[in-house]
Formats: C-alpha cells, structure tokens, sequence
C-alpha cells in the first residue's frame, strides 16, 4: 500500500512537470508574439490618448439617446408611484401593527428610492467614469 502511494505521487509529479515544460514553452511563444503586437500601435495614425468617442458617427443615434432617455423617465414615473404605494403599504402595516409589513414595506421603499437614485444619475455617473467633462 505504501508503495502505490509513492508511484501515484511519482506520477502526479511527473505529470506536474510535463504541464510545467509545456506552460513554459506556451509561455515563451506568447512572448515573442506579445512583443510583436506591442511595438504595432506606433504605426497607427491615431494613438489610444486621442481616441475620443463620436457621439454622431451613425445616423440613428439620436433617436437612440432620445428612446433611452424616454425609457429613463418612463421607469422614473413607475418608481415614483411604486415608492408612493410602498410608503401607503408601509403606514397600512404600522397601523395594524404587523411588524413583517413593516419591513417588508420599508426595505421595498428603500430599495426603491436607491434604484430611483440610480436611474436619475445613470448619465452623469457614465460621463464621470468615462472621464469626460461635465461642462
């Protein structure tokens, strides 16, 4: 029995070393590759630091920005009605004393109410991350 456990761990590393020489090899030619892709973009004509997003480039983008723009206030003036009814739904629960509608109630007006928030400034967060300017 002991004897098994020495050649299964003999084999195991035999194998290690064999993944280990093939990584190496793998390794090694990727590379030389990766060295030739790196010394590329000095040939072309526009470098990543002037690369600026085209906002007109296609012809639909307007009418993209305006539908995005009315889906945002479409799922703003749901989430308004929603937070009113969760927060009638909430003072229903504290009024007949039921301590899970309360918090059922409060966790959904909260939810609500960060999702809100979120949706609000989903294009200001965009810019900021992207790093354009605001003004």
């Amino acid at each position: 029995m002991g004897t098994r456990m020495v050649e299964a761990r003999g084999v195991a590393r035999g194998r290690r070393s064999v993944f280990r020489r093939r990584v190496a090899r793998w390794v090694a030619s990727g590379a030389v590759v990766c060295g030739s892709v790196l010394a590329v973009p000095s040939a072309f004509a526009v470098t990543p630091g002037e690369m600026a997003p085209k906002y007109t480039e296609f012809p639909f983008m307007d009418t993209v920005a305006n539908k995005i723009q009315g889906f945002m206030g479409l799922t703003l003036i749901v989430m308004v009605g929603l937070i009113a009814a969760a927060a009638v739904a909430w003072v229903v629960a504290k009024v007949i004393n039921s301590q899970g509608g309360q918090k059922i109630t409060a966790t959904i007006f909260i939810v609500l109410l960060v999702g809100s928030a979120i949706i609000g400034s989903a294009g200001t967060m965009v810019v900021w991350g992207a790093g354009l300017s605001l003004f």
